[in-house]
């Protein structure tokens, strides 16, 4: 299917220059690059495609995962610690 212009009127569509899929940003490829913020779903409003979730280059790639393990380190060690501490 093609865009058939709902996604500029969703309430989830945000205009934005730089797309950061660690705040939950979502995008449609072929809605022209329609970004979703706080979409639950996983398919455009719109054309009923996938929505990417993550980045596409390889610079990029390399940057959300190394975020998602600091993550999931910290938390990890806040774990960690509040059993130590009891």
């Amino acid at each position: 299917m093609s865009c058939r212009g709902i996604c500029s009127k969703h309430a989830c569509y945000t205009p934005v220059k730089k797309i950061d899929y660690a705040k939950g940003m979502k995008v449609c490829m072929t809605c022209d690059r329609a970004v979703f913020v706080g979409l639950q779903g996983i398919r455009c409003p719109c054309c009923n495609k996938n929505l990417r979730t993550r980045p596409q280059y390889h610079g990029e790639k390399g940057r959300h995962a190394r975020q998602a393990a600091g993550l999931h380190l910290a938390q990890r060690g806040d774990a960690e610690n509040r059993e130590r501490v009891a």
